[in-house]
């Protein structure tokens, strides 16, 4: 479960002495609705993930790009992944979906995790057809502006984390690791962000049924570049017992996408992060995701 007890900032001075907190932003304080405010505004929506699809018989992946809005008190959301676009005219219905014309991103946050965040969810949309598959996981949100992400100083975020992985040398290829705790450090000075998913306390095979064990059990993106109010990298480390482990084959490749969500107007920091994690080779992969504030 996350919990919301600990920022750690660090702003730096022009000498370059580090101190522990930064002044504090009380004119900033209504700057930022949350998703679930009915206040008569509009929120630019934005956010990060990955796009799996398929053309041709032929399977690709590459980053999700969120845009869009929420007038929140006409309870009007339009949102736009990649190719994907849907304008809810009646708002997120009581579990947080979003659908439009028979196409709905499913609020996944409430499934997967224990917590409830105020600026971001966990999104899933998948479409599979004989000609076209199309699977899009997300995470969106109110999007932290970009003048609103520092330059210097250092926050950690602790929240919660969720991961998939398949591998064909076993007979229940698909392990569903749940119920997971994430560590995300910004180092806005260096304008790299670092991602640690572990201690899993829930396992499954394919069928649902707990497993005792499980053969990774934490999952590292090191030095993800801070773009904007997004961040990207491809250093993706996978453990078992704390030795990295190379299952993925040497074909395979991997990137994680995430992105800032709200604003911490003590801190003055983005409040809240999320991201999407895949890596896979030719006989397995991986998929992870992350909420924390």
């Amino acid at each position: 479960m996350a919990y919301k007890t600990f920022k750690s900032v660090a702003c730096i001075t022009s000498a370059s002495i580090l101190l522990t907190a930064c002044s504090s932003g009380s004119d900033e304080q209504s700057r930022y609705a949350t998703l679930t405010s009915t206040e008569d505004r509009v929120s630019e929506l934005g956010g990060a993930g990955i796009n799996r699809y398929q053309r041709d018989g032929k399977g690709f992946y590459g980053n999700a790009i969120i845009s869009g809005q929420i007038d929140h008190g006409n309870k009007i959301i339009d949102i736009t992944s990649n190719d994907l676009t849907i304008i809810d005219e009646n708002g997120f219905d009581r579990y947080g979906n979003i659908s439009h014309n028979g196409i709905t991103l499913t609020n996944e946050t409430r499934s997967t995790f224990d917590a409830q965040y105020d600026y971001v969810n966990y999104y899933y949309y998948e479409n599979p057809s004989d000609q076209i598959f199309d699977r899009h996981l997300i995470t969106a949100g109110i999007i932290t502006r970009e003048d609103d992400v520092p330059t210097d100083g250092t926050a950690v975020y602790h929240g919660e984390a969720a991961a998939i992985y398949q591998h064909d040398s076993y007979a229940d290829t698909f392990h569903y690791l749940n119920e997971g705790t994430s560590t995300v450090t910004a180092n806005f000075g260096s304008g790299l962000v670092t991602a640690e998913l572990s201690n899993f306390a829930s396992v499954q095979d394919s069928d649902r049924n707990a497993l005792s064990d499980s053969l990774i059990d934490s999952i590292i993106v090191r030095d993800m570049e801070i773009r904007e109010n997004t961040f990207f990298g491809r250093d993706i480390e996978i453990y078992k017992d704390g030795v990295e482990i190379n299952f993925i084959a040497s074909s395979g490749s991997g990137r994680s996408h995430g992105a800032f969500f709200g604003y911490d107007e003590n801190n003055q920091i983005p409040d809240e992060v999320g991201g999407v994690i895949y890596t896979a080779g030719s006989d397995s992969y991986v998929e992870a995701v992350y909420l924390a504030d």
